[in-house]
């Protein structure tokens, strides 16, 4: 069973919570498999890596980098509807104070609007949370 002292576990499981008050599904980690089995719209988040930017004895300064996607099916609006998903997460996010967080930022949105209608189209969205931790 995991650890639930784990300060990057708790940012993650605290960003979730935080994501689910749009009312859109939201999946974790997900397999591409799992996608069929949503209703869209829905977010999906994906954890990239954790990376160490600096160390003074045992306090350290990490960033989480995330992919946050929302999922909306093709139609003639998805473009305007994965911009209001998009604009949703980044408006909960920013107005979120995750213990730990210093920082968070959204340095690039990409959006992969399918060809047919009822496909998946996706807003996916970088993530960055930068943290402090003593353990």
């Amino acid at each position: 069973m995991p650890s639930t002292s784990n300060p990057d576990e708790q940012i993650i499981k605290a960003l979730i919570a935080k994501l689910e008050e749009s009312s859109f599904p939201v999946l974790l980690g997900y397999f591409i498999a799992d996608l069929p089995d949503i209703e869209p719209p829905a977010i999906l988040v994906q954890l990239d890596s954790i990376r160490e930017q600096e160390r003074q004895g045992k306090r350290a300064k990490y960033r989480l980098e995330l992919t946050v996607s929302g999922v909306y099916r093709t139609q003639p609006d998805t473009t305007y509807q994965l911009m209001t998903i998009a604009r949703t997460i980044r408006s909960l996010l920013n107005n979120a104070n995750f213990e730990g967080v210093r920082k968070i930022t959204f340095p690039e949105t990409q959006f992969d609007i399918a060809p047919n209608n009822g496909q998946l189209s996706f807003a996916d969205m970088s993530v960055n949370l930068n943290s402090a931790v003593n353990p």
